[in-house]
């Protein structure tokens, strides 16, 4: 390792561990997700999401609303990737405070994990663990999520934002 912050290299392999001057290495994510096939990489609160080139959603981290996206809830801290269980392919995915959301190649959002502000979409207040379709938004080209709301961006420019409305938010 390097002193200080920085990445090392294994030997050309394209296994790439960040390092730290007091402790070393860090450990590796324990997964097989090659750093080379993430095209979208999105750290929420304590979780984060990546897309791969194969356009599958990967979520590690703290998990007690459904954060991962894999149908479960627990607050143990996987330090590998799973994958979101979404069906159609994701093009882009926003990590936020214990949810998440994701564009797919058809334009369709779909939302998963803390949602007590609404801010998932479902027209409901109940935490979701599976990815849940966010209705009434066609040709979505992306989505941002904060802590208290989301917003998508369609083909034409229109935005729409849902979730609490605090300050003004939501436009």
């Amino acid at each position: 390792c390097v002193a200080g912050p920085a990445l090392c290299d294994d030997n050309n392999t394209c296994t790439r561990e960040l390092c730290d001057a007091k402790t070393g290495c860090l450990p590796k994510l324990k997964s097989g997700l090659n750093p080379k096939d993430i095209t979208v990489l999105s750290p929420g609160r304590d979780h984060t999401c990546a897309v791969t080139l194969d356009g599958r959603t990967h979520c590690w981290g703290t998990n007690p609303y459904g954060n991962l996206g894999v149908g479960t809830t627990s607050k143990a801290k996987p330090n590998w990737p799973t994958r979101a269980v979404l069906s159609d392919s994701v093009k882009q995915v926003s990590a936020g405070y214990n949810y998440s959301c994701a564009v797919t190649n058809s334009g369709k959002v779909w939302c998963w994990g803390y949602n007590g502000l609404g801010q998932l979409g479902d027209g409901s207040k109940a935490n979701r663990a599976l990815p849940t379709l966010v209705t009434g938004l066609v040709d979505v080209v992306q989505v941002a999520v904060n802590n208290r709301h989301t917003c998508a961006v369609t083909k034409t420019g229109t935005v729409a934002c849902w979730g609490l409305n605090s300050s003004g938010g939501l436009g």
